[in-house]
């Protein structure tokens, strides 16, 4: 499981995060939900121990974030908007890679389980940068579940894929996450109540509405939220009439 107790993270004068707390129960399917820079990005940052938070802590499956980093990282399986890939590498030397970045001996039967389970097999000599966008995302996904994590971070992993390369990415994170955790930062709601049980809307780094997801869509509160944040925006943006 996730906790998060009293997270804040302040860059200069500028908060990020603010006093943010919450649970995700082993299994559970969350999903982070919020404009741009309202702080889902950086939230991911800081649960998979790319960047300390300011203040509070986190606890990955037991283990305090802080305290026990390596332990609680082995548990993290961690797929960023813009995941690095080396564009001279192939599907199978990369994955061999990330064998090592994560201090696992090579393993080739592994290599291939991936190949398989993510619809590679055919591109295992492809060059990534040969690969469409919706391919290099079911690389990132085979990575990220490569030393079998019990949580998964997606920051915007859908993100400009058409209509089948999301519609064959959501069917092998379905396949794939039946009994892991993960939390899914998106703009799309209609994804995130498909993919996610339950939503955390963010607003300016604290959490405005946390719930089922498909309540949040029928009721069309993501939408009049925010229509009404943009409203307040544009009213104090405005020029005083003299």
């Amino acid at each position: 499981m996730i906790k998060v107790e009293e997270l804040s993270k302040t860059i200069g004068s500028q908060a990020i995060l603010a006093e943010m707390s919450f649970a995700v129960t082993p299994g559970e399917h969350l999903a982070l939900i919020g404009l741009r820079g309202s702080g889902k990005s950086v939230l991911l940052q800081i649960l998979c121990g790319f960047t300390p938070p300011s203040t509070g802590e986190v606890w990955i499956d037991g283990q305090s974030l802080r305290r026990h980093p390596c332990q609680a990282k082995q548990q993290i399986g961690y797929i960023p908007r813009e995941a690095p890939l080396y564009p001279e590498q192939t599907v199978r030397s990369y994955l061999d890679l990330c064998h090592k970045l994560r201090g696992l001996p090579s393993d080739i039967q592994r290599t291939e389980e991936l190949m398989d389970a993510f619809v590679l097999r055919a591109y295992a000599d492809t060059r990534l940068d040969q690969l469409s966008r919706g391919l290099c995302q079911q690389l990132n996904l085979a990575q990220a579940v490569l030393h079998k994590p019990s949580i998964l971070l997606m920051d915007d992993m859908f993100l400009d894929l058409d209509i089948l390369e999301s519609q064959r990415l959501q069917r092998l994170l379905t396949l794939h996450s039946q009994e892991r955790t993960y939390l899914l930062a998106t703009h799309d709601l209609n994804l995130a109540s498909q993919l996610c049980q339950r939503v955390l809307i963010l607003d300016q780094g604290r959490i405005v509405f946390d719930g089922p997801s498909q309540t949040v869509h029928e009721a069309g509160f993501f939408e009049s939220f925010f229509a009404e944040r943009e409203a307040l925006d544009a009213s104090s943006s405005s020029p005083v009439a003299p």
